[in-house]
């Protein structure tokens, strides 16, 4: 199965779906610096009109990636502990997009170092630059990207019941997320099926401690 082939038909584009609340709005200001609401909205349109072009998918045509999700999970406020608390605790954002979740949690305080974002469009990534104003120095998140359900990029492997025998990866260096195995501690993947509109995904085991979330 080709997940990456444009589905048909395509449904066009609505400026009437722009739609904020008011958490994703004082973020987008404070990340972009765009103060003027109207200014904002159009800048908003601008990068979603490209991602679309890409790829068209329906989170992109009704705004949905400028509505924060992740902090809205009830495991929200223990992943930031994790962050804080566990040392070289790796969290990994698979199906980002643009990265807005990922952005929101660096904010919120976990550490950026330890952050790894995977999308199957790199597009994405660098549109999610553009639409927050920033640049791989201003933002350097390591990103990785490949599809899931390619085993060169993410390749199944029996669970993890203790740690593994590898030190971690440098994050830095990752060309798939293979290495990550048993290292990861926390993974979001909300967004991971939108092709399929819904689904459960299959994911490397986090590592092998009690604290550690899917």
């Amino acid at each position: 199965m080709n997940i990456a082939a444009k589905p048909t038909p395509i449904q066009p584009l609505d400026r009437s779906l722009y739609s904020i609340d008011d958490e994703g709005l004082q973020f987008m200001k404070t990340q972009t610096g765009i103060q003027d609401t109207e200014e904002l909205k159009e800048h908003v349109i601008a990068v979603q009109e490209e991602a679309y072009a890409i790829f068209p998918y329906n989170c992109i045509r009704k705004f949905a990636f400028i509505n924060l999700k992740l902090g809205r999970l009830p495991a929200y406020k223990q992943l930031l502990t994790l962050g804080k608390e566990r040392q070289g605790a790796i969290f990994l954002d698979i199906g980002c997009c643009f990265g807005n979740d990922v952005r929101k949690t660096v904010y919120d305080g976990f550490p950026i170092e330890n952050v790894v974002a995977s999308d199957l469009h790199p597009e994405f990534w660098e549109l999610g630059h553009r639409l927050f104003k920033s640049t791989p120095k201003t933002f350097p998140v390591t990103f990785v990207p490949g599809e899931a359900f390619n085993t060169a990029h993410l390749e199944p492997v029996p669970p993890f019941y203790s740690p593994p025998d590898t030190p971690a990866p440098t994050l830095s260096t990752l060309t798939s997320l293979n290495p990550l195995r048993g290292h990861v501690s926390a993974i979001h993947a909300s967004a991971f099926f939108p092709p399929l509109q819904r689904g459960a995904a299959i994911l490397p085991r986090t590592r092998p401690r009690r604290t550690s979330l899917a």
